[in-house]
């Protein structure tokens, strides 16, 4: 497996040093604490937008080497906090998504969804239930967008933002086959 991002109009997480913030950049990486709600850590999406505007965005493509028979796996901690950040994740169309309850989502017109939280003020690795199952089938690509929908209101806000994919099950089927 192979995994790629790219960054848009966004900065990769802890930088620019210049943010006061001094947060080193853990993305795509594990994190090194339990996610909220999943009791077990989770792939870190990990993103600044300082000195940007909102609109700014993240494609992370997860690549295969041959065809996998089905994929599922979670997005948790997708929150917000008004004139801070609004988290929000878009997936590739061969990807169907379950949000909870406490997300709205939106389906653009080249059959992408979005999420984002339906309420703001959320605690960095709140509870977990801000999050979104995710399944694919006979596939050997995906993405997964991590975007913020908002910007902070001045230099002394946090803007590094982060969620996490969790709970991976992967089906492979049998070389030869």
């Amino acid at each position: 497996m192979e995994v790629n991002t790219s960054f848009v109009n966004m900065n990769p997480g802890g930088n620019p040093p210049t943010d006061g913030q001094g947060t080193s950049n853990d993305n795509l990486r594990l994190s090194q604490f339990v996610i909220g709600g999943t009791d077990e850590p989770g792939l870190v999406l990990h993103q600044n937008n300082y000195g940007c505007a909102p609109g700014g965005y993240q494609d992370v493509t997860f690549t295969f080497d041959r065809t996998i028979s089905t994929i599922d796996f979670q997005v948790t901690d997708i929150d917000a906090v008004v004139h801070d950040f609004c988290d929000a994740v878009g997936f590739s169309t061969n990807l169907s998504t379950t949000p909870s309850n406490t997300l709205t989502g939106q389906q653009l017109a080249d059959g992408r969804w979005w999420y984002q939280s339906a309420q703001t003020g959320d605690a960095p690795n709140s509870d977990g239930t801000h999050n979104v199952r995710a399944h694919g089938e006979k596939l050997t690509r995906f993405t997964v967008t991590y975007e913020n929908w908002d910007n902070a209101d001045n230099n002394t806000m946090d803007r590094d933002q982060r969620v996490f994919l969790t709970d991976f099950a992967i089906t492979v089927p049998p070389v030869g086959c």
